[in-house]
Formats: structure tokens, sequence, C-alpha cells
């Protein structure tokens, strides 16, 4: 039995090229997609006027309308008086501006410090403003009059509210204390915490408590009327910022920071620095209810039809929440941070930072609104084919797709005009030329009672086809030889059976028992196995001819066509011994049609075909005492000799060196004295000599 070790070689080909030729996306040069359809897709885009929803549809926003002409850095807080004036505080000029009802602003009082932060208003219709850096309050009367109501210790007035009897809370920094302060301003601090900022303060009527989020811990503290305060919450994060009460008696909070978790199962690792919204029910059950892409969430507002309206920072985003937690994207804004929201006018309005602006959040939907994808990539030049959508158009709403296409990645004045598509039916032939980048745009109409929805948007392309290239070719040595020996030595196979029925076996890198390092009788010495790295840009299968041709002849000799895998083994005593080349001709054609299927071909370097033994002449044996003297030569025509051996009677082997001391010629002379072993004297002397194919030539001679 011969145990073929020739297929030690080719299946370690057969691991890496049983997939070759594919790639990661769809056979280029059939018709490929681009589809974005899903939240994480659609968020790559910009959006104007449009909402992205939970799972990621488009729809128009509700309008959102600037209101009043602020002009500062930050909008830091509000505050509203019975009569509807809206109060705006804002930074870094320290000034405090005045919205009426109409939309029309105007400045109302101006204090000494940069940041109004806080603001408040009695049942008198008074202005109280907190204020840092030397934490003061100010004191405003309706008529814009105002003077210091109370200058405190602290740096930072975070947060005021007014209890139900009419008491003035703030919430300070850099100390975190809670401070009361009665109609005449005197002061009383109710809670010294362990924070070191009271950001948010919300007064609950129902419980008769204070509730606050500190920064520092990172905890939600409940104060009751008597000072006592107990933790609601302990925060994974140091921050506790925006407070909201719901009227069911629900507390939304939101956590941000950079501490290490204390969630047992991230214990000693950093947070993502996203920042985070809990929901506290009435009975005190704490649950994550929101996580949120951006590094702060500033404030929380509650719609009438119970969603929430959260504002983050970095970047300033609008977002809409269900009761399920689930978020609509309404907006990112131009302005780095949502800062704060507040009821007014039947809605809210909310402020921002870098730069400060009051925008209105309308009851009305926006008319029109238009969302532009991201630059698709089709990895080369392609041509496009139809672009549909799906999604919904209710009574007179629409939607109008236009498209445009260029060879940077970065749109600019090289590419395509935008050009509609005409609309048949959801969707329509692509009218860009061919081109590497394409994106697309959405135009969304609709009116008060109606707006159109989209849910997924699919281009349809098809890349032109690109030639292979085939990188190198090799031929393995002369000397890697297979050779017969016990089956036991054969490694253990691991087999797998691809869909289409192809059998792949894999054989460990080292054999389980250890190979054979050289052997008598060499059995496959002509078989030669090449080797080949090919690629196709558009990823298509491709199939390979192999040629041959010695050296100085003009025609190729076809050895094996359409060839699937990278490696051809074959037998070489069908060419005469001498030196060739190997030529591999790369073609795409399975997945090309005719007429535009192309090739790519490489020739490898050249190689030696030896398969004839080399020949001994004038070999001799005589005997001198106890030594036998031998001498001999041995000749090969393509390749030089290896290695040579001698044996008396056919035993044990034992090398020689040629006269030189080493095997570098086609020619070599030997001559040696061979010590006679063992009682009865030997009557023949073996001689062999091997070349550097591995060809054997053996000869003997009596002993004189």
């Amino acid at each position: 039995m011969k145990s073929s070790f020739l297929r030690t070689t080719a299946c370690a080909a057969i691991t890496a090229g049983a997939l070759f030729g594919f790639s990661d996306r769809a056979l280029s040069v059939t018709t490929s997609y681009w589809d974005v359809a899903g939240r994480q897709a659609i968020l790559e885009g910009n959006a104007e006027n449009v909402t992205v929803g939970p799972l990621g549809s488009l729809g128009l926003s509700p309008m959102l309308v600037q209101v009043g002409d602020i002009g500062e850095y930050y909008v830091w807080s509000f505050a509203k008086d019975r009569r509807g004036n809206l109060y705006v505080g804002t930074g870094d000029q320290g000034r405090i501006y005045k919205i009426d009802s109409s939309g029309q602003s105007s400045l109302f009082f101006d204090t000494v410090e940069l940041d109004v932060v806080s603001l408040a208003v009695d049942k008198d219709g008074n202005v109280f403003a907190g204020t840092s850096p030397d934490g003061m309050i100010y004191k405003i009367a309706p008529s814009g009059e105002g003077k210091p109501f109370t200058d405190t210790p602290e740096s930072y007035i975070w947060s005021m509210v007014f209890d139900d009897r009419g008491d003035l809370y703030a919430g300070t920094g850099e100390k975190g204390r809670v401070y009361k302060f009665d109609r005449s301003g005197n002061a009383e601090i109710v809670y010294d915490s362990q924070e070191t900022n009271i950001l948010g303060l919300v007064w609950d009527d129902e419980n008769d408590r204070l509730i606050l989020g500190g920064d520092g811990n990172g905890l939600l503290i409940a104060l009751d009327r008597d000072g006592k305060a107990q933790v609601i919450y302990d925060s994974p994060r140091d921050e506790v910022g925006a407070v909201f009460l719901a009227p069911d008696g629900a507390i939304y909070f939101s956590s941000a920071g950079d501490r290490d978790s204390k969630d047992p199962d991230t214990k000693g690792k950093k947070d993502k620095k996203n920042a985070l919204l809990y929901r506290v029910d009435p009975g005190g059950a704490v649950e994550l209810f929101w996580a949120s892409d951006a590094e702060f969430i500033f404030s929380v507002a509650m719609r009438e039809n119970g969603n929430l309206l959260v504002g983050t920072g970095s970047p300033g985003t609008l977002v809409e929440l269900n009761p399920d937690g689930e978020a609509t994207i309404w907006k990112e804004l131009a302005e780095s941070q949502l800062l704060k929201f507040h009821a007014w006018a039947g809605d809210f309005v909310f402020g921002t930072g870098n730069q400060g602006h009051v925008y209105r959040v309308g009851p009305d939907r926006a008319s029109e609104g238009e969302y532009t994808s991201e630059t698709m990539d089709a990895a080369n030049v392609a041509r496009w084919g139809n672009l549909r959508w799906w999604g919904e158009t209710e009574g007179s709403s629409d939607v109008v797709f236009e498209t445009r296409s260029g060879n940077t990645e970065e749109p600019d004045d090289t590419w395509s005009d935008w050009q509609k598509i005409r609309d048949e039916d959801r969707g329509g032939k692509v009218q860009s030329p061919a081109a590497r980048f394409l994106q697309w745009k959405a135009r969304l109409v609709g009116d008060d009672e109606s707006g159109p929805q989209v849910e997924r948007v699919r281009v349809a392309y098809k890349e032109h086809n690109l030639a292979p290239k085939v990188h190198s070719v090799t031929v393995s040595g002369a000397d890697e030889t297979y050779y017969e020996g016990p089956s036991d030595q054969r490694p253990e196979t691991l087999h797998q059976v691809l869909a289409d029925g192809t059998r792949v076996e894999y054989y460990p890198g080292r054999y389980r028992n250890g190979g054979p390092s050289e052997a008598d009788d060499l059995w496959t010495n002509s078989i030669r196995t090449a080797r080949w790295e090919a690629t196709d840009a558009n990823g298509d299968l491709l199939l390979f001819d192999v040629y041959c041709r010695g050296a100085g002849e003009n025609s190729w000799l076809l050895l094996d066509e359409d060839i699937d895998l990278p490696y051809f083994s074959w037998d070489s005593r069908k060419l005469t011994d001498g030196e060739y080349r190997l030529r591999i001709v790369a073609k795409d054609q399975p997945h090309n049609p005719e007429g535009t299927a192309l090739t790519a071909e490489r020739i490898g370097e050249p190689f030696t075909v030896d398969n004839t033994p080399p020949v001994i002449d004038g070999l001799s044996a005589s005997r001198d005492g106890d030594r036998i003297r031998v001498k001999a030569g041995a000749e090969d025509r393509t390749s030089p000799l290896r290695r040579a051996a001698y044996s008396f009677d056919a035993q044990t082997w034992r090398a020689v060196e040629p006269i030189d001391a080493i095997f570098d010629s086609w020619e070599e002379e030997f001559a040696f004295e061979a010590p006679e072993t063992g009682s009865m004297k030997s009557s023949v002397l073996f001689f062999r000599v091997s070349d550097e194919a591995g060809n054997v030539a053996r000869g003997k001679v009596s002993i004189r």
C-alpha cells in the first residue's frame, strides 16, 4: 500500500482556496443593492425638519420656530409668570430677557454676574435669578426693577424652586448645599450634602418633599421639610443633572459623567460616556429607561400625549421618547447643547448653548422636510439601476427623490447635479451618471393632517467589470518529494462538505507520528505542484488555465484548464528533462456574460524538470587488509548531485562525500576507504548516488 503524503500539500492549498474568489459583499458584476434601512443606517445621513423614528422611519418633524432675538452665547434657564411672559436667563453677560406672548423679546434685567443659571417666579410675579460665579440671587419686580435678594457664600446657584408654601429653595455649588429662603431673604442651610453641586431641584407636592440631583457622587436624593435626606438611587455615573417629576409621580433623571461603574457586572471598568436616563416608578423601583448617544442629557419635559422630550449635548439633539423608551430623533441642532425645556404658549420652548437661541416646539408639523443619505461607495465605477422605497403617503403628502454621483469620497463641485427620479410606483430609474459614489436625498411634503413615512430605500447598481490580477506563481522544488511509508504515518484528517458538495480535508501542520526524513524508495518525486495568488476587484469567482513552455520554445502546452482553486499538481514525467516556465491565465467568466469576461495572466520563474537518474561509471572495490578501497564517478545531465552512499551486501547504508568534500557539481568523483566489519568478509559493494531532483542511480561491484 502506498500512503500518499502528496495530499498533505494539496489539502493545505484547499484550505486557502476553497472559498477563493468571494468577498463579504455581493458579487459585483451581478446586480448589487445598497439598502438604507434601520435606525443606525438612517442616522448616518442628515435630516432637516425630518424625524428619525425608533425603527429608522423618516417623517416630518414638529415645527421648530426661533423665538425672540437673544443674541447671547448660552440660554441657561427659563421661568414664566401668570401673564404668559417668558423669562430667559443667559450667559456669558448675565442678562435676563423677557419674551411676551406674541414672541417679541426685550432685555428685562442685566446682572453684574456672568451667567444666570436658574430662574424662578413667585406668585406675585417677582423674578428670582440665581447666578454664577459669585452665587448671588437677584429679585426683580415685574417692572424690571431689581436688586440683590441675597449674597450667598457659594459660587453657583444652579437650581431654584418654590414649594407649596412659597418658600424658595436653592441648590448650590461648589459645596453641594441646599438653602431655604423666606420672603425677607433670610437663609437657612437645610441640607449640606456630600455632592459638589446640586444641579436639579423639583418640589414634590404629593409627597411633601424636595427631590434633588447631585454632581460628584451621582445621587438622586429626597429631602423632607425637616431636612432629612434619603437616597432614592445611587447612579453609576458621577452626575445627576436633569430631574423631572411626571404627573403620575414617576421621576425621570439623567446620569452622566465618567466615574467607575458601581454595577457589579462591570466593576472596575470605565463606563461609556453616553448619558443615561432612568425612571423611578411611584413605588420606588428604578429602571434604565433610555441610553443616549450623546455625552449629556441636560433637560427633560413631558408632552400632553405622555411622551418625553429630551435635550442632549455634544451633539445638541431634540429627542422624543414614547412610554416604552423608544426614541424618535426630532432634530440634531446646529447648536452644541440643548440646555433647558419650559412649558409655554401651549407647548414647549427650549434654549441652546453654543449659540444661545430660544426655539418654540410648535403644535403644527413642518410642511416640508429633507433627508440626505450618507455617501455610498460602490468600490468601483458602477452603473445605477432603480431606486425603490417603502413607506406610506396619506392625503396630499408626497416623497420626491433625487440622486447625484461622483468619484470623490466627499461630494464636491466635480459631482453631477441632483437629478430627480421619475416616480413609478415608489421609485424609478436613477438618472445620475456612472461613478464610484452615489448619494440620494428625499424631500418629504405634507400638511397639518397628513405626512409621509419612508421606512426603507434600496438602490440597484452594477459595477463595471475589471480584469482579475495574478500576483505570483510558484512551483514546488524538485526536492519536495513524497514518500512511500506505513499508513499510520498519515495525519488524522478533518473534513467539511461545502454547500456545493465539495469535500474539503484539512491536515494538521505536523504529522501525528512524525514523517519519514528519508526513504529508500521515492515514488512520487516526479509530482510537481504549482501555486498562485490571484484576486478580482469585483469579487468574481475565478477559473484558471495552466500552460507550460520549455526554454527556447515558442508555443505553450496546456496542462489543464478551468481550475477553480489556486493550485495544480501534475506528473512532470510528461515533460522531457530541462528548464520550463508556467503561465497562469485567470478568467472571471463564471459571473460575466460572454463578451464582457476578462482575463489576466502571469508567467512564473523558471523551474527545472529532472526525472532521469545520474549515471555511475568506473565503480571498483578492492580489499586492502581489513579495509575496502572504493573508486567511482557519477554524472547527471540536468541537476547537480546531492548525496551518495554505499553498503556491503545490501546491508546498512553509509553516506560518503566526493573527493572535493562538497556536492556542488553535475559531475563528481569518489575515492574512499570503507572499513569492513563483522567476522565474514563482504563479497559485493553496493553504491548509490542521487541528484537534486531526488533521482537515484544504483550500482554494484564484486570486491576483489
